[in-house]
């Protein structure tokens, strides 16, 4: 079986988190992952994406040059499919906010509904 290399953007001003996550992902066994740009700035990163297509763009969520709330309304217009992750390291750095955009089926839609109001915590999310 053929597995198709990833490529990923990272929207970052700070060079140890783009450092961190290059790292991260070359070290990331079984899947082929190319980073495939580093975007400083919002407009940067909207070029970057306009013009690599990347498969996941990662958005550094402590960055104060680059504006979430901006960057999220470029990130869901438009019809392409796209994956992107709101990354903190701050406290812990253990928490991310993924969003997933893509065209599914109805059928899909009412399956995820079923599971989203069935799950404890739905309204967490």
């Amino acid at each position: 079986m053929v597995t198709k290399q990833r490529s990923v953007l990272i929207a970052s001003n700070h060079p140890l988190f783009a450092q961190g996550l290059q790292h991260l992902f070359r070290a990331r066994s079984g899947v082929e992952v190319s980073v495939v740009g580093v975007a400083r700035t919002l407009e940067d990163a909207r070029r970057a994406i306009e013009r690599l297509k990347p498969d996941l763009v990662v958005v550094d969520y402590d960055d104060d040059q680059v504006n979430r709330e901006e960057f999220l309304n470029q990130f869901f217009q438009g019809e392409e499919q796209r994956r992107l992750v709101l990354l903190s390291l701050q406290e812990g750095g253990d928490r991310g906010v993924v969003y997933d955009r893509r065209n599914i089926t109805l059928s899909r839609v009412a399956t995820w509904l079923d599971s989203w109001f069935e799950t404890d915590d739905a309204g967490a999310g």
